[in-house]
């Protein structure tokens, strides 16, 4: 499939936004030290590195309103720096950490998408067929009038047309201060009836629109071509083999109980949200929970720094995941964005020669996240935080871009 040019039209494109400048008056800023660096990458990084990122991030959080933050960074093999600021619970007094437990939201789908190139490396899911092949035949899947069918690619990169949230998504009855509209459990029955009544926006392949529907729907094919229920085969292919025990989807007892409480920025008492989003069979696009030290784990893999990455996610499936397939905000002057299979990438127009920046942001029923992976530089940056609305999900992306910078500085001077 060759490269498509499109306008951008996607909602967690929005690095200019918000509270732009609060970040950088901060960056000189003291605080921290509960850092757990690994000895042999941690050498690269200067003694005031854990002290200046925790001052900073402490202070933006304070001017942002955000309860709870927790991040983490990843140079080559390592996890060199993880560590929270803030409360995972305001009214308890329960401190964010590494180890506090996050709805992750749409960074779900980089798990969907890993393990629908995992499966297509195996032969059991073919990216550029209609997906109808995958699925029953009883049921109908939507095509356009031209008699475009929709692939996994189109899935994959937010091309298939589709709205962006399932049409018959149901909310549950929320009782608080506010009511954002919070996920209520959503079935393969309730997919199968969407389907039936969807009519296609634009012809698939031809058009991005950022789809939470595509991704629910691609995260049934894949545990269709799996024969497999989607959050088995996601403990099986990734969280398992990777170690990621505080991660899931239907979470354990102890996996609650480290779960960070939900606030939302439109509510400026910050009173915790107590109905917050539920999963059903459908998830592969909003579901998983997880912490900074499994995403490490995930990130690590990608970046195929260690045997052990390489054996759970091949570089030929990172690679192909990270390959850009769709051009997006082709007038920018600065950077070229485009849609990966999974990843959005850009990359800066200067210096020549720039190296590629993947991320995804996420933000659900009180939840933010954001992930960003520079390969070549084998740098990788992790933000969550108990916060959520538009505002919230800038923070977690300008925390996260300033990281990914101070890192590479740090990765930089270590190598002269």
């Amino acid at each position: 499939m060759g490269l498509l040019t499109f306008s951008l039209n996607v909602t967690p494109m929005r690095q200019r936004l918000g509270w732009a400048t609060t970040l950088m008056l901060l960056l000189a800023a003291p605080a921290w030290s509960q850092g757990v660096p690994a000895p042999a990458a941690a050498r690269c990084f200067a003694p005031d590195f854990r002290t200046d990122v925790r001052g900073a991030i402490a202070g933006y959080a304070t001017i942002a309103g955000i309860p709870g933050v927790s991040v983490g960074v990843i140079a080559h093999d390592a996890l060199v720096f993880a560590d929270g600021v803030g409360f995972a619970n305001v009214q308890r007094r329960t401190r964010a950490t590494a180890d506090t437990a996050y709805n992750v939201a749409s960074v779900t789908k980089l798990f969907t998408a890993t393990l629908a190139l995992q499966l297509a490396a195996d032969g059991r899911l073919d990216l550029d067929v209609p997906v109808a092949r995958y699925l029953p035949d009883s049921v109908h899947v939507p095509t356009h009038a031209s008699g475009e069918a929709i692939t996994a690619r189109h899935l994959l990169t937010h091309t298939a047309g589709l709205l962006k949230q399932p049409p018959n998504r149901r909310n549950q009855r929320v009782t608080g201060p506010i009511d954002p509209g919070v996920w209520d459990a959503y079935e393969v029955e309730d997919l199968y009836r969407a389907l039936e009544t969807t009519t296609l926006r634009a012809r698939p392949g031809t058009a991005m629109d950022y789809s939470n529907y595509g991704y629910a729907l691609l995260g049934h094919v894949v545990e269709r071509a799996a024969a497999m229920p989607y959050e088995q085969l996601l403990r099986a292919r990734l969280l398992a083999p990777l170690g990621m025990a505080s991660s899931g989807i239907t979470l354990t007892a102890a996996q609650a109980q480290r779960l960070a409480a939900f606030y939302w920025d439109q509510d400026d008492a910050r009173v915790e949200q107590s109905v917050h989003a539920r999963f059903g069979a459908v998830a592969g696009f909003i579901g998983l929970t997880s912490t900074v030290r499994d995403l490490a784990r995930f990130l690590i893999a990608h970046l195929g720094t260690t045997a052990a990455g390489r054996a759970i996610i091949s570089p030929a499936v990172a690679q192909r995941m990270s390959d850009p397939q769709v051009q997006l905000d082709a007038a920018n002057p600065t950077y070229r964005v485009d849609m990966a299979l999974g990843w959005f990438r850009e990359v800066a127009l200067e210096p020549h020669g720039a190296t590629p920046l993947l991320w995804h942001y996420g933000e659900v029923d009180g939840h933010t996240s954001a992930v960003f992976l520079r390969p070549e530089a084998g740098i990788g940056v992790i933000v969550l935080q108990n916060l959520g609305g538009d505002q919230a999900g800038i923070a977690t992306e300008q925390i996260g871009r300033w990281l990914v910078q101070r890192t590479a500085a740090e990765v930089a001077r270590c190598r002269r």
